[in-house]
């Protein structure tokens, strides 16, 4: 028998700089373990499985003229082709750039435009909105995961089978991984760079900030097309040896339990519009979710008396975070069960301490750091061990927001004595609205582009759901006839639905400030004077 210091692998073995040494390590380790799963069809990897087919398709799109940095999209639903995928591209020394699946077919051809894609990979359901981007020439490659051909894609099977078992040479760690788009609230999406670095940092970040276990089991509740996800949850899960479970499709608290129960799952991501929902169906059945070690909620301001119920019943099991896709998508600060289990007046409105890795202040226009007061309101800054690499291509977004390792979130908060991190709003304009960023001024473009309108402006009115949603202010041009429905069906058509305004206000004038721009305090009294009640 060779010693393990012996071993003959031992040459080969690499450092976990990326996601496929993540993979290739687990495939080592306990080859036979679930990585992935889908909980509704079954379908599942092993790490061996993960580790084979992904080395298979890296090869495969190099063997198509694709080199390293080059950037390849996926516009997939949540099927285990998509981490085969996220893997093979790191694998390969490509950059992944993940659309989010509602996007319509404008949205998805700014991003592929933006970044220089040269590959697209994308599931059946996105067929159609594909058949808009036939024609692009400078992709070199539309594969599809399906069954039978689709458009001139090329079925995603028969590029793994054709693909050589050979290992690649690992991307280095500084090296862009992921393209995930974000935004400001002042012009287009931007295209937040994540490194291979910066992922496996946060990865490690995460099993602390989040109490994930070694072998624990990740219940993916919500759409991977939010790359903060992948990162924080699947990542980190996968460089635990542990396994992730893909269950995306309309929340259903029931099934949800069922599926934690069956599958023993170990960590749960609870977005904001159903918390108060799941509180009531778990607290109905606890032999159900036994297993949890740690239920997350995180993306968007909660009812303090909303997460105090959800405490009450998960325990110290529940976990307050605060976070963003430029930290490489994790959370910056978070609670810990000391904190639930003698809970201080005031904890519920708060998001939490740094984590490890991680320092945040609060600091003044000048970017002073202030005091640490509850009550010393200021932008909220991070320095964190976890950092992105910048906006792609766009080095004066990038310089406004990074100063001296410092990244200017853009949210006002505090920062008290002992460190908990309060926010006071979210970014200036933008609406979060189910927990999804909606940004007013990539609405404002769209519908400014609607037959009509001369001008508009959008802004987030509450509701009671879904915490905001957006209202679209519009003074109409001379002579036109302009209902609401035209409107909302405009911005429907091309963009994602959650994005469209749900309400229509017709105004005159739209107030503005003396230097021209959209005084949106005045807007929201206008809105709040013609709105109906409640």
């Amino acid at each position: 028998m060779t010693a393990p210091g012996r071993n003959p692998e031992r040459a080969s073995f690499q450092p976990l700089n990326d996601l496929g040494s993540v993979v290739a390590l687990g495939a080592r380790r306990n080859p036979e373990r679930i990585a992935v799963k889908e909980a509704a069809s079954g379908r599942s990897r092993t790490y061996a499985q993960l580790d084979e087919r992904a080395t298979r398709l890296a090869n495969a799109l190099r063997g198509l003229g694709l080199i390293t940095g080059e950037r390849v999209a996926g516009w997939l639903d949540d099927v285990v082709e998509y981490v085969e995928l996220y893997v093979a591209a790191a694998k390969a020394g490509l950059v992944m750039v993940p659309i989010n699946s509602r996007l319509t077919h404008h949205e998805a051809a700014f991003q592929l435009d933006r970044t220089g894609a040269r590959a697209l990979v994308y599931s059946r359901s996105q067929a159609d909105r594909v058949e808009e981007l036939i024609g692009r020439d400078e992709l070199a490659l539309i594969a599809v995961v399906a069954e039978d051909r689709v458009a001139r894609g090329r079925p995603f099977e028969s590029l793994i089978s054709g693909g050589s078992r050979d290992p690649l040479r690992p991307p280095a760690p500084g090296a862009p991984s992921m393209i995930c788009f974000t935004s400001g609230t002042t012009g287009a999406p931007k295209g937040a760079v994540l490194t291979h670095r910066s992922c496996v940092t946060l990865s490690h970040t995460q099993h602390i900030a989040l109490r994930i276990p070694m072998y624990g089991v990740n219940l993916q509740a919500v759409s991977m097309s939010f790359p903060a996800t992948v990162v924080s949850h699947m990542m980190s899960h996968l460089v635990a040896g542990g396994t992730q479970v893909l269950a995306a499709a309309p929340w259903d608290s029931e099934r949800l339990l069922g599926l934690i129960a069956r599958e023993r799952v170990t960590h749960l991501y609870v977005p904001t519009p159903v918390l108060g929902e799941f509180s009531e169906v778990a607290d109905a059945d606890p032999a159900r979710w036994r297993t949890l070690t740690s239920v997350l909620h995180a993306g968007s301001r909660a009812d303090p008396a909303v997460l105090e119920r959800f405490a009450a019943v998960f325990g110290t099991r529940y976990t307050e975070g605060w976070g963003m896709t430029e930290i490489s998508g994790g959370v910056a600060t978070a609670t810990n069960p000391m904190d639930v289990l003698d809970p201080f007046p005031g904890f519920f409105s708060s998001a939490g301490r740094a984590v490890p890795g991680s320092i945040v202040v609060a600091v003044d226009d000048e970017r002073r750091r202030l005091p640490q007061a509850a009550d010393a309101v200021g932008e909220l800054a991070i320095r964190s061990a976890s950092p992105f690499a910048g906006y792609w291509n766009d080095p004066e977004a990038t310089a406004a927001v990074f100063d001296d390792g410092w990244y200017y979130t853009g949210d006002l908060g505090s920062v008290d004595e002992r460190g908990y991190v309060y926010i006071s709003d979210r970014r200036a304009n933008m609406i979060l609205s189910g927990g999804i960023n909606v940004y007013p001024a990539e609405l404002e473009l769209v519908l400014e582009r609607c037959p009509g309108i001369a001008e508009c402006a959008v802004i987030g009115v509450p509701h009671p759901r879904w915490g905001q949603t957006p209202v679209a202010v519009v003074v109409k041009t001379d002579g036109v006839a302009l209902g609401e429905e035209e409107v909302i069906g405009f911005a429907r058509e091309h963009l994602a639905s959650y994005k469209k305004p749900t309400k229509v206000v017709f105004v005159e004038e739209i107030p503005r400030t003396m230097g021209g721009k959209v005084a949106r305090g005045q807007v929201r009294a206008l809105v709040g004077n013609l709105l109906p009640g409640p």
